[in-house]
């Protein structure tokens, strides 16, 4: 089995010079047929194909390793899921502005710190899932409702200074 291995000694030109099989104009031509195969398997097309929304299906991966870039289509559920941390950043705002009136020091910094981390982990784990991902069912829309739900109560629940150490 280790004549099978091959040192730097053995390898000698072969490993160097070696040519693509493909031709360049082709390998542009596979990148463009699979951009096309990938933009005919978007949530309409598979709308089109089940007669309607799913409740449940496996999510899609967006893009494949090594194929061509395209960017994905914002939809409102995005956008409105970015309001949420708008309200978080204006709630956690008005946190550090009630430490600086009552003058708690560095227990202001700690609050806000302990909230902002558990917030923000929230939103990079939602955008590197929803870059990876393509979601096309009931079931992962009502997780997505459950999860706004939770982040919205936490958001409404930051509070002062005052009442936060109480």
């Amino acid at each position: 089995m280790a004549s099978n291995v091959l040192s730097p000694e053995s390898a000698g030109d072969e490993l160097i010079n070696v040519e693509s099989p493909i031709p360049v104009a082709k390998m542009s031509s596979i990148n463009n047929h699979n951009l096309t195969q990938k933009q005919s398997t978007t949530v309409d097309s598979i709308r089109k194909q089940s007669g309607g929304i799913p409740f449940y299906a496996v999510p899609k991966q967006r893009q494949h390793w090594g194929d061509t870039h395209f960017l994905p289509h914002v939809n409102w559920g995005d956008l409105f899921f970015d309001l949420f941390f708008v309200a978080a950043c204006y709630r956690l705002g008005n946190l550090l502005k009630s430490d600086c009136v009552t003058g708690a020091g560095f227990r202001g910094f700690a609050y806000y710190v302990g909230l902002f981390g558990p917030i923000i982990s929230v939103w990079k784990a939602k955008l590197m899932y929803d870059c990876r991902f393509e979601l096309v069912d009931h079931a992962h829309r009502v997780y997505e409702m459950i999860r706004l739900f939770f982040l919205a109560f936490a958001i409404l629940h930051i509070k002062s200074i005052a009442k936060l150490s109480d």
